[in-house]
C-alpha cells in the first residue's frame, strides 16, 4: 500500500528495460493512490505512448492542475515534447516555470531543450547551468558539450549518468574510441544488461557501444550488444513503450547489421513520432548514409519542421507571451520578428 515504493519500482523497471513490469507497477500505484501526483505524471506519459490513448493521457494530465499546477503544466510539456511538438512543449514549460518553486526547479531543463532545438541558444542558456548540456547537444556544439560533460563528471565522478553523458557526447562528436572506454566501464558494472539512457529513455548507448566494439575488431562483443539492444526494442514494442528514441536506436542497430533501407525507415519514423532532436543525424553509425539522397532529404525535413516550430515559438514569446509578468525573452530574440 506504499505508493512511493510502486513509483520507485516503475522507475527501476524502466531503467533496466522491463517495460511490461513498469506498466504493471504504475497501474498498481494508481490503484493504491489515485491522487498520486508522481503516479499520474508517469502514467500520463505512459498512456501517451500507447496507440489511441493520447486523449486519456491529456485528461489525466488535466486532473493534476487542481492538486499541483506545476506538475500539470510540466506533464503537458513532457507529452508535447515526446510527440515532437517542441513549440507547444515550450509554452507548457514556461507556464510550469513561473507556477512556483517546484515549477522553477523542474521546468528549466525542458525549456532549454525546447529553445535550443528551436535555434535560440542565448535563451536556452539563461536559466540553469545544467541546461547547457541539452543546449550544446541540440546545437551540435561538440567541444562545448564535451567540456561541459567533463566538468559534470569531475564534480561527481561516481555518478553513472554523468559518465554516460560524457560517453554520448564523445561518441556523437565522432570520438568513438574515447567514448568506448566509458561505455565499457558502464557495461562492466552491469554484466549482460543493456545501457539505457534515463534522460531519453533510450537503449541507443548500447547500440553505440556495439559500434565501438565493431570498429575495434570485436565482432562477437558487438553482436552481444546488438542482441541486448534488440531485446530492449522487443520489450518496448510488446509493452507499447515507443517514442522517437526507439526508432533512433533501431536505426543504429539496423546500420550495424548493414540494413541501410531499414535504418532510413526507422529515421523517418523517428522524425514523425518525436522528439525531434537535431543531433539525430550525427550518429557515427550513419556515416555510410551521408551521400544518400533520402538521408539528406530526411535531414532537410527535420530542419523544416523545426524551422516552422521556431516561427510559432517566436510568435508565442514575442507577441503572445503567456507568462509576460514573470518572464520575458531577450530583446535580441524578438529583433526583426514580425507579427503574423
Amino acid at each position: 500500500s506504499y505508493a512511493d515504493a510502486w513509483n520507485w519500482l516503475y522507475i527501476t523497471n524502466v531503467a533496466i528495460g522491463r517495460y511490461a513490469e513498469a506498466n504493471d507497477a504504475i497501474e498498481k500505484l494508481l490503484r493504491v493512490d489515485p491522487l498520486s501526483t508522481f503516479g499520474r505524471y508517469n502514467y500520463a506519459k505512459t498512456l501517451a505512448l500507447r496507440p489511441g490513448q493520447m486523449q486519456d493521457a491529456l485528461a489525466l494530465t488535466d486532473s493534476l492542475f487542481a492538486q499541483s499546477p506545476s506538475f500539470g503544466y510540466y506533464t503537458h510539456a513532457q507529452i508535447a515534447y515526446y510527440a515532437g511538438a517542441v513549440d507547444e512543449a515550450l509554452e507548457w514549460s514556461l507556464k510550469a516555470f513561473v507556477s512556483g518553486p517546484l515549477g522553477e526547479r523542474i521546468a528549466a531543463d525542458p525549456i532549454s531543450r525546447s529553445l535550443s532545438q528551436l535555434d535560440m541558444l542565448p535563451e536556452a542558456l539563461r536559466l540553469t547551468d545544467n541546461a547547457r548540456y541539452w543546449a550544446y547537444l541540440n546545437q551540435r556544439m561538440w567541444p562545448e558539450l564535451i567540456e561541459h560533460a567533463r566538468q559534470r563528471l569531475i564534480l561527481d565522478s561516481t555518478n553513472e549518468n554523468n559518465k554516460l553523458m560524457l560517453a554520448n557526447a564523445l561518441h556523437l562528436a565522432g570520438d568513438v574510441e574515447q567514448a568506448q572506454a566509458l561505455y565499457e566501464g558502464l557495461l562492466s558494472s552491469r554484466p549482460g544488461v543493456a545501457i539505457i539512457d534515463q534522460n531519453s529513455e533510450s537503449v541507443a548507448p548500447t547500440a553505440r557501444a556495439a559500434l565501438g566494439r565493431l570498429r575495434a575488431g570485436d565482432e562477437d562483443g558487438s553482436r552481444e550488444l546488438i542482441e541486448l539492444a534488440r531485446e530492449d526494442l522487443r520489450q518496448r514494442s510488446a509493452a507499447d513503450f515507443i517514442h522517437g528514441e526507439f526508432y533512433r536506436a533501431a536505426a543504429v542497430v539496423a546500420m550495424l547489421e548493414e540494413d541501410h533501407e531499414g535504418a532510413l525507415e526507422h529515421l523517418e519514423r523517428a522524425i514523425e513520432r518525436g522528439p525531434r532532436d537535431p543531433s539525430l543525424f550525427s550518429e557515427p553509425a550513419f556515416e555510410p548514409l551521408l551521400q544518400s539522397q533520402k538521408f539528406k532529404a530526411l535531414g532537410a525535413r527535420l530542419e523544416s519542421i523545426l524551422a516552422g516550430q521556431r516561427v510559432n515559438a517566436q510568435q508565442l514569446i514575442c507577441f503572445n507571451n503567456p507568462v509576460a509578468d514573470d518572464w520575458q525573452p531577450l530583446s535580441e530574440t524578438c529583433a526583426g520578428v514580425v507579427r503574423l
